[in-house]
């Protein structure tokens, strides 16, 4: 199937840093309206329909809403920290062994994908980047329909709603590379078809990876 063609890593991060325990990685319950400050968007809009655990894992539409809510939250660069992320996604964020500052969450949505949410500083910049991926773990030729129901267009017709203006970015001969989105903040959002299995899966694109800087 197309793949994106950036370089980002393709390792499960959940796995450093949660010791390749799960329960380690187990989230929070999900953050109620109590708790969401007055710009941020509701969870009525982006809500998040099950509460992570070892027994009950995520899937693939609920960890994309928990991610555009999120996103919503994000004012600045400045908002990339452990404390806001945990508040926005309902998810426990674990530090790296690195001891580079980087921290993140991630956990296994079935026998071929995980999710993994892991920001860390740019060199000699005095910001972070976070970098959300769906990740093969399993199968790694398994189709994107298991982490697909939130697809491409589902995502930004959310992030038009949240005020961000998007434009493609192309590579040689005309390829896209990715998508922008400049708001508070700015994504770069690589697509990837669905599957191999008929010129329409080709064609539908669903997100495999997001930064966020």
């Amino acid at each position: 199937m197309p793949r994106p063609s950036h370089s980002l890593p393709r390792r499960a991060w959940w796995l450093p840093l949660c010791g390749g325990l799960l329960s380690a990685c187990a989230s929070l319950p999900a953050p109620s309206d109590a708790t969401t400050d007055a710009n941020t968007r509701s969870t009525q809009e982006f809500p998040m329909t099950t509460t992570a655990s070892p027994s009950t894992p995520l899937s693939g539409e609920d960890v994309s809403r928990r991610v555009l809510k999120l996103i919503g939250s994000l004012r600045s660069n400045a908002d990339l920290t452990a404390e806001h992320l945990e508040r926005h996604t309902g998810l426990r964020m674990q530090r790296a062994d690195s001891g580079d500052g980087s921290f993140g969450a991630g956990a296994a949505i079935d026998a071929n994908w995980s999710y993994n949410l892991l920001v860390s500083p740019v060199l000699g910049e005095p910001r972070q980047q976070l970098t959300f991926d769906f990740a093969r773990t399993g199968d790694p030729a398994a189709p994107m329909t298991a982490v697909c129901a939130l697809d491409f267009d589902a995502y930004a017709r959310a992030l038009k709603d949240m005020g961000f203006q998007d434009s493609p970015t192309y590579a040689e001969h005309g390829r896209l590379s990715y998508w922008n989105f400049h708001g508070p903040v700015t994504l770069r959002v690589f697509v990837e078809g669905e599957s191999n299995d008929s010129p329409e899966a080709i064609g539908h694109r669903c997100v495999k990876t997001i930064t966020v800087e």
